[in-house]
């Protein structure tokens, strides 16, 4: 097999697996904060993983994202996951009580 035909061959392969990763990658949901350095495809999940390895509690990763990113902010879980955090008692209050409405949204948004 020639050089050519096997360069031929591996750009036709690369090129649909790399449009497969940018389509799953881990996206945020806009207008929430959430950390930017995450990873392109596991999102926070790296972040989780070291706080439960220094601090023996993914519990600390996640009231240092409330305490950095404030008392609404989201952590990426992977390609399909993310996570809503709502640290603030009047926070929670009022989206329950008055701002109902923005919670009913379709998931693909």
């Amino acid at each position: 097999m020639s050089f050519s035909i096997l360069i031929g061959i591996l750009i036709l392969l690369s090129v649909p697996t790399l449009l497969f990763l940018g389509y799953i990658r881990a996206r945020p949901i806009p207008g929430i904060p959430y950390w930017p350095d995450g990873h392109i495809l596991w999102g926070d999940i790296p972040r989780l993983d070291k706080a439960m390895k220094e601090h023996d509690s993914v519990m600390w990763g996640i009231d240092e994202t409330a305490r950095a990113l404030g008392p609404i902010s989201q952590l990426r879980l992977g390609p399909l996951g993310r996570v809503v955090i709502i640290a603030d008692l009047q926070e929670i209050e009022s989206l329950l009580l008055r701002r109902h409405a923005s919670l009913e949204r379709d998931s693909a948004n």
